[in-house]
């Protein structure tokens, strides 16, 4: 059987456990936390309704009173039904940094969100200014692939990577253009635009990974990793860390 989780395959050092951090601590910024994504001086934490923002010099081991700032869901995505984070990323165009942020609505809710995730992209300022919202269009009720839990924009192409909860030859991987000029020039936030799907393979087959996705991100070269699983149905079989090439071939 085909190992799913490959890190050992890849030719490059694979990461070492250093141990926990805060060990078996629970904060009220790690509380339902959803994902994680960083700049170069800044942790980014969310919540299901809430950004954190955490400088690197701050320890960890605290609240969010010591926060650089904490942002709450926008009045706008909230009139839509939105009530979940997911797992961020963090961009950098033109010297500016954004934050981009799939949003959903929990469980089977028949409202706006419910049936169409969106996108969410703050600017990294002050403020961490909240730009506006895009609808994925491929990711709706209507066509059975209405989770978005994770998106990550790749450092090589600059597309949006994201999924629904489950990833197969019918619910590939979703890739959506950016328009980062408008983003840049007047903070707009366009509406994505569809790219062709990626659908992951090894050796001719389809790669299929069960839920629970819980995140994805890109390596500077481009590799693209993506883990699922949770501990309360954990089988080595099916949770663990893939790692992909360009083209979307199992390393």
């Amino acid at each position: 059987m085909l190992a799913l989780d490959n890190l050992d395959t890849l030719n490059i050092e694979p990461p070492a456990f250093i141990g926990d951090y805060p060990d078996n601590k629970r904060s009220d910024w790690s509380d339902a936390l959803q994902g994680v994504t960083h700049s170069t001086d800044h942790w980014f934490f969310t919540q299901k309704t809430k950004i954190i923002k955490i400088h690197v010099s701050q320890d960890v081991d605290t609240d969010m009173n010591n926060a650089t700032i904490v942002v709450r869901m926008p009045d706008d995505l909230g009139d839509l039904g939105c009530d979940h984070f997911g797992d961020p990323d963090y961009f950098v165009f033109e010297e500016m940094g954004y934050l981009f942020i799939p949003v959903e609505a929990d469980g089977e809710a028949v409202n706006e969100c419910g049936h169409e995730p969106r996108i969410a992209v703050f600017r990294d300022d002050e403020e961490l200014s909240y730009l506006g919202s895009s609808v994925l269009s491929k990711q709706n009720s209507r066509l059975g692939t209405r989770r978005a839990g994770w998106c990550a924009i790749n450092p090589i192409d600059n597309l949006l990577y994201t999924s629904h909860n489950v990833i197969s030859a019918d619910n590939p991987v979703y890739r959506y253009r950016v328009n980062f000029e408008q983003l840049a020039l007047d903070g707009e936030v366009m509406p994505l635009e569809v790219q062709e799907d990626l659908i992951l393979t090894h050796e001719g087959d389809t790669v299929s990974i069960p839920k629970f996705i819980q995140g994805g991100c890109f390596a500077p070269s481009g590799f693209l990793f993506i883990c699922n699983g949770r501990r309360k149905n954990y089988d080595e079989h099916k949770g663990g860390i893939r790692a992909f090439d360009h083209e979307g071939e199992l390393l």
